[in-house]
């Protein structure tokens, strides 16, 4: 993803895609079910992925029977309703553009 923002940033530079504060203005397109990224319209490459996970094997198992959950790795980060996952993701890979790679999102 880095490589793919840097050559983004490049060439959005190149074709003047600027704002008034010299960030560069990229279009987007392209999300999916639980699992989404923002791919870039002219290059094709992701420039930011995400997962949002609202179930855990281990959590449900011990829930389940009662039982406290063993220490484990759970990947569960979603309480909300499903239907607003992508969305999340999307915001999230917007609000990080600048941080990761120096580029602002428009669309």
């Amino acid at each position: 993803m880095q490589a793919a923002g840097e050559e983004k940033a490049a060439l959005a530079i190149q074709a003047g895609e600027v704002d008034d504060l010299e960030q560069k203005i990229i279009l987007l397109f392209r999300f999916s079910c639980l699992q989404a990224c923002i791919i870039d319209a002219k290059t094709k490459k992701v420039l930011f992925a995400s997962t949002r996970n609202s179930y855990c094997c281990i959590c449900d198992r011990a829930s389940s029977k009662g039982e406290s959950k063993n220490s484990h790795v759970c990947y569960k980060n979603w309480n909300k309703l499903s239907a607003a996952m992508e969305a999340d993701i999307i915001v999230e890979g917007f609000r990080n553009s600048i941080d990761m790679h120096n580029l602002k999102y428009n669309k």
